[in-house]
């Protein structure tokens, strides 16, 4: 997995990356325990920066919403804007971030002590000190994906309504012009996709001669001639390991040849169901796969997931809803709209008054 998880710097007091507050009510904190607009470095190019948030009314927040912040360090969702020119051009934007964290392949331990391990969180009336990431890669809350590359649909708008929430959407330049938003700064998404080329032998895992291995990461499920079908037997293939020209999957190849065109893809595995439960069991790569990610899988209505446990080669889910009809092996991929995806902030801000 390659979101920003943790911050090197040692966050102190005993929410960690939880939020802290509401002040000055009984039994909690009278003061933040960090300065308003401190920042801390983490992990994949990860900066943080600590604010505090004014809630009038009751809302629950994901790891990934959209926020943005003034000079003085205040905080409101990004839906929240109400009347024109009320935030200045330069106005930070950022994601919301509450330490979220799943298992990875090979991790190696995480600095410190990190409890909770919470994506979403209901604020009460109060303010609050909250931390937001407005740099390197975050979970971040998209509209109007595109299975291929999600940035490919165009320009980058922050549409301020309260019905669109706290998301980013990737539009034709024409179509942003009807959105009461503005481009705002860099952010963008990663293809969830990647073609190359390479040679199979029958009876190995291993692919030779791959032409390119750019942006391909352990866990990606693995398509292509040769590569063993998905069946109720036959769980998805995956990346194993990538070492130079070569890439090791979990499944040997039923066909020996060369140049060979394959695809390696995030969100896309398979995982065994049972009717009347909401678990998956057997998954075998969770590769761009995070908690309160909407997905499709045989059998569940519009399910979102809500956990992720276990280690490679076998990961369990916990979704939103129950089966209606267990599989064995069913295949499971993201939904290509509004959805919580791995993104790419480069300190992103709001290039014009909204």
């Amino acid at each position: 997995m390659t979101i920003s998880q943790w911050m090197n710097d040692q966050v102190i007091g005993p929410h960690e990356y939880s939020p802290e507050g509401p002040f000055g009510t009984s039994g909690n904190f009278p003061l933040p325990s960090t300065k308003p607009g401190q920042v801390l470095i983490g992990d994949n190019e990860g900066a943080f920066v600590f604010l505090q948030y004014a809630v009038p009314a009751a809302i629950t927040l994901n790891q990934g919403d959209f926020m943005c912040w003034d000079e003085s360090f205040n905080a409101v969702p990004t839906s929240e804007i109400q009347v024109a020119g009320e935030y200045p051009m330069g106005t930070a934007v950022g994601t919301m971030f509450f330490g979220g964290q799943v298992p990875q392949l090979q991790a190696s331990p995480v600095p410190g002590s990190i409890p909770g391990n919470i994506w979403s969180y209901t604020f009460q009336p109060g303010v609050y000190g909250i931390w937001c990431q407005r740099y390197g890669i975050s979970l971040v809350n998209v509209a109007l994906l595109s299975a291929a590359s999600p940035s490919a649909t165009g320009t980058l708008v922050f549409p301020q309504t309260t019905a669109t929430k706290n998301r980013i959407t990737f539009l034709t330049t024409s179509a942003a012009t009807t959105l009461n938003g503005m481009p705002a700064g860099t952010v963008n998404t990663a293809a969830f996709s990647r073609t190359f080329t390479g040679n199979t032998v029958t009876g190995s895992a291993v692919i030779t001669g791959v032409n390119i291995t750019k942006f391909m990461a352990k866990g990606m499920a693995i398509t292509g001639s040769g590569i063993p079908a998905v069946s109720s037997t036959q769980p998805q293939t995956i990346i194993l390991d990538i070492q130079g020209s070569t890439v090791t999957i979990s499944n040997p190849a039923t066909a020996t040849a060369s140049g060979v065109t394959f695809t390696a893809a995030k969100g896309l595995t398979t995982g065994n169901s049972v009717t009347g439960s909401n678990i998956v069991t057997g998954v075998p790569g969770i590769a761009g796969l995070y908690p309160n990610q909407a997905v499709t899988l045989a059998g569940f209505a519009t399910p979102t997931i809500l956990g992720i446990s276990g280690k490679s080669p076998s990961f369990t889910l916990q979704l939103s809803v129950n089966s209606t009809a267990g599989a064995a092996n069913g295949q499971l991929t993201l939904n290509t709209t509004n959805n919580y995806v791995e993104g790419f902030l480069r300190e992103p801000m709001y290039n014009t008054a909204l």
